[in-house]
Parts: structure tokens; sequence; C-alpha cells
């Protein structure tokens, strides 16, 4: 299958790809197909491009690239129109803004995307009471992470010698 996009222009799909959003999402309700896609291979950053509208594409990021004790608690209605049992089934993406400056990119954290791996439906929840932002600061989260790893390999390097 063929489809548009504005950012990688006309690519092949496959069915099997697409996630369905029954609902849309809040704003672009009368969008239902979307498809991620990989901006390079390894990037943490991704695409959610609408099959049916090839300008609306949202840049996603799953949480825990920089946030690794992410953990929405979606209603269990939420959870049950989606099919999903157990959380840790799910994908769970969050939508970026990246503004101008891209220092001051953020995650919505407060209403992530959350997809059924088994059968392709998505939705983007809103996590009511929580203590979660609708504008995380993404690259602080990242450079602290990157810090810790670096700090980590290294205590391990002196362990090992």
């Amino acid at each position: 299958m063929q489809i548009k996009t504005k950012n990688f222009g006309e690519i092949e799909i496959k069915e099997d790809e697409i996630i369905s959003f029954g609902k849309g999402i809040p704003g672009f309700e009368s969008l239902k197909k979307f498809i991620i896609l990989e901006h390079e291979p390894n990037n943490p950053f991704k695409w959610l491009q609408a099959v049916e509208e090839p300008d609306v594409a949202f840049v996603i990021i799953e949480p825990s690239e920089f946030l690794p004790t992410y953990d929405p608690k979606p209603d269990a209605e939420e959870m049950l129109e989606l099919g999903i049992k157990d959380i840790q089934e799910a994908l769970i993406y969050a939508i970026i803004v990246v503004p101008e400056d891209i220092t001051h990119m953020t995650a919505n954290l407060k209403a992530p995307i959350i997809i059924n791996r088994q059968n392709r439906q998505g939705r983007q929840i809103i996590l009511e009471d929580s203590e979660y932002d609708l504008k995380h600061n993404i690259l602080n989260e990242m450079q602290k992470l990157k810090t810790g790893e670096k700090e980590k390999n290294a205590l391990l390097m002196i362990k090992a010698e």
C-alpha cells in the first residue's frame, strides 16, 4: 500500500503495520489510521504518521528513553477498549513538541499514546490523577541519563581493573 507523507514523500507500508485509533487523536478525531515511521535507525524519535492525511504527523518517543520510571496508569475501561490486560503488553509513546529552540523540547507525559502490540489498536489517553506534566523537558532528562550511564561505565571499568 502506498501513502503520501509530508516528511518522507511517498512510501510503501504494509497493512499490518497500521495502527487503528478508533476515536482518533484529540484534535484529529477524523483520522483513524496511523503508522509509526523511523527517521533514522537507533534514533529514539519516531513519527506517528496519519495514513489518510499526508500533512499530519507527530514526533513521538518512548518515555522510557528519558524517564525510566515513567509508569502511566490508564483506567480499566481504557485498557479494556484497547484489549490490554497488562500495561506491559502495550507500546507507550509521548508526543513531542519541538520549538524553534530545541533545548526547550518537551514531551506530553500527561496524555500518552498507548498501543496494543497484538491487535494494533491505539489511543491517546489522558491521565487524570497524575503527577506527570503536559510539557516535560526531555533534554534535561536525557542528559541526566547519559551522565549517569557514563559514571556507571567508569565505575565498572575501575572495578574490572
